[in-house]
């Protein structure tokens, strides 16, 4: 899954299949089920071999924070890429836990048993 910003301007990267220039970006909202508007740049190839796109959003179609969206990386040879998008404004992605205060380690047992 990939993380994106509620804001106008985002950078998506990937690897994909077979890359090319000729690769275009479809987005989907997964609330709506309908395409988002925007204009590409890209796919630019990144250091580790990897395709980045700049995507910049529509002024009345920025993605909504909280949202899921579906990506897929087209060519000529069909989809190169299929991937999911979750939007957030959110940065500390490292002190976010699932199980946080979930968990309690039982402290009344001694951990001893009797063997008859």
């Amino acid at each position: 899954m990939h993380i994106i910003r509620p804001q106008q301007g985002n950078e998506i990267r990937c690897v994909t299949r077979l890359g090319g220039p000729y690769a275009s970006l479809y987005i989907i909202d997964e609330s709506t089920n309908k395409q988002m508007s925007f204009s590409q740049s890209g796919p630019a190839e990144g250091n580790n071999g990897y395709n980045v796109f700049y995507v910049q959003f529509a002024s009345t179609n920025i993605p909504v924070e909280g949202r899921f969206y579906n990506f897929f990386v087209y060519n000529n040879d069909g989809v190169q890429y299929k991937g999911r998008l979750f939007c957030t404004a959110q940065t500390d992605y490292d002190k976010y836990t699932v199980n946080q205060n979930v968990y309690t380690e039982e402290q009344s047992a001694d951990n001893e048993f009797i063997l008859l």
